[in-house]
């Protein structure tokens, strides 16, 4: 089960305090570092699917998440306001597609459009 909205919740509840807003980065430091390595791991492997290498290409969208959740722990303790606004900025870039992954499955799969 996920800590994220556990934290969320919390740092809510306590005013954005310093330390729940500290453990909030903690929180989400696992999951961006998870996905970096991940999106690496598929973009260096040998294998029959260039496409996907360079669909992923050097996907700034994790590494760039990885880095604002690792600074938003120490950067709690100058200003939880500071904190607070990189993980508002953070949170949207996750809610929007990625098209490049979408245009690569919709051209392996011969489709010409999204559905919906």
């Amino acid at each position: 089960m996920s800590l994220i909205p556990f934290a969320t919740a919390w740092m809510a509840e306590n005013g954005y305090a310093t330390t729940t807003a500290s453990i909030q980065g903690v929180v989400c430091v696992p999951s961006a570092l998870v996905h970096a390595v991940a999106q690496t791991g598929i973009a260096t492997s040998p294998g029959p699917d260039p496409l996907l290498k360079a669909a992923l290409g050097r996907d700034l969208k994790a590494k760039g998440s990885l880095v604002d959740c690792v600074d938003s722990v120490p950067l709690a303790v100058v200003s939880r306001w500071a904190t607070a606004a990189i993980f508002i900025g953070v949170a949207p870039l996750w809610m929007i597609p990625d098209r490049r992954l979408q245009d690569h499955i919709e051209s392996t799969l011969g489709g010409g459009g999204s559905s919906g």
